[in-house]
């Protein structure tokens, strides 16, 4: 079985060292199935598609542009996945990140510190920036938030085409983003936090807006989990997107197309995002008493010791002298997620531990872990991971 990657978005000489595509690599392991070919920018899938070489199924990061039409002829003829970048192709399949997820957990976080007036910031119209975009709009509106036209800067906006998942800002990119922060910069009115598409722009702003005191004048937050190039490394709350399990699900899903264990078109495996809470969006818990701290250490040391105890979360609202209810939404401002989704994200770990490293009944590690019914493992367990807990064991051992 030979695979081909193509990173229409890069060249190789661009990327050497980049921590984004090594770990795309890295996922990308057959594991004795076959081989995988890497391609960039220079690779024109349709010459791909009529080459000497015979490839089984295509992976491909195809950004807008003159090689996206060429992908879609060459995923008509193979198999093929979509693998961080949706590239529009009709019932496509796709592999990625969870992008409304990430917002959600941002915007539940910004919530809880208080915050109601909360603008968007967002610098492309790829797939993925649209779907953090949708993703805010349906937040404010189900939770009824107050929407200013003013303090939303979305794809229909326009966008600024630059180096994807680079850490540098080319100059059009600069200059697009300069003039919105000046936009933002220049309002008699801000929103009281702002949530930036990626962390390349929010550390923009951070560089130019230097007469605003962030949290206190404006709370900001970033998505992707990336360090500017240069400059400050300020502490910015963002969304760490799991690249090594993205690139190792395209490959798991091409490799099920191939063999009919998927139908060819329309499946979607999304990888949830992990919210980093750091100093730039913490403007209330920064005003609460160091007791907090001891909160925090006290809860995660007792779930991390007793995560399968059904009734934990009752056994720590007693042990800390809080009704229950007071405990749930302590827990949610001091942790900036809600209480269930932090254990059950503990409790999927723990089981995708077990499930590599022992032999145990996937039933025993569900009952050890804290599930009680297969039901609800396999659903929580398949949203993450992507499959059931049996295909993944049978892939990981």
């Amino acid at each position: 079985m030979r695979i081909a990657y193509i990173h229409a978005g890069m060249r190789f000489e661009s990327y050497v060292g980049s921590p984004i595509y090594d770990a795309v690599c890295r996922g990308m392991s057959m594991k004795g199935k076959g081989s995988i070919d890497f391609f960039d920018a220079r690779c024109d899938p349709v010459r791909l598609l009529a080459g000497k070489v015979r490839f089984d199924g295509v992976l491909g990061t195809i950004p807008a542009g003159a090689r996206r039409k060429g992908w879609h002829v060459l995923s008509r003829k193979v198999p093929s996945v979509d693998v961080m970048i949706d590239s529009g192709a009709k019932r496509g399949n796709y592999a990625g990140t969870d992008e409304a997820d990430g917002i959600r957990k941002i915007m539940d976080h910004l919530c809880a510190e208080g915050h109601e007036h909360i603008g968007y910031f967002g610098t492309s119209a790829e797939g993925f920036a649209r779907a953090r975009y949708r993703a805010y709009r349906e937040y404010m509106r189900e939770h009824s938030l107050m929407v200013r036209r003013a303090w939303m800067f979305g794809p229909d906006a326009g966008s600024a085409p630059r180096l994807l998942f680079s850490r540098h800002a080319n100059k059009r990119f600069e200059a697009f983003v300069s003039a919105r922060i000046d936009a933002v910069l220049g309002m008699k009115e801000r929103p009281s936090a702002m949530v930036f598409e990626s962390d390349l722009a929010a550390y923009m702003f951070i560089t130019r807006g230097r007469s605003l005191r962030i949290p206190a004048d404006m709370a900001i937050t970033g998505f992707d989990d990336k360090k500017p190039g240069d400059g400050d490394d300020f502490p910015l709350t963002t969304c760490a997107q799991d690249f090594t399990a993205i690139g190792k699900a395209a490959v798991d899903l091409l490799c099920d197309i191939m063999s009919g264990d998927r139908p060819r078109t329309g499946n979607q495996v999304l990888i949830p995002p992990r919210l980093i809470i750091r100093r730039s969006s913490r403007k209330r818990t920064l005003e609460r008493s160091a007791m907090d701290d001891g909160f925090a250490a006290e809860v995660r040391r007792s779930i991390e010791e007793h995560y399968a105890d059904e009734n934990l979360s009752h056994a720590l609202s007693d042990m800390l002298g809080f009704n229950h209810k007071y405990f749930l939404d302590k827990f949610h401002a001091v942790f900036g997620v809600h209480y269930i989704d932090y254990l059950n994200d503990l409790r999927l770990t723990r089981a995708e531990e077990l499930l590599r490293n022992t032999d145990d009944a996937v039933t025993e590690i569900l009952l050890d872990t804290g599930f009680k019914s297969h039901q609800n493992f396999n659903r929580f367990f398949q949203r993450r991971y992507g499959m059931t807990a049996a295909r993944y064991r049978a892939k990981h051992r």
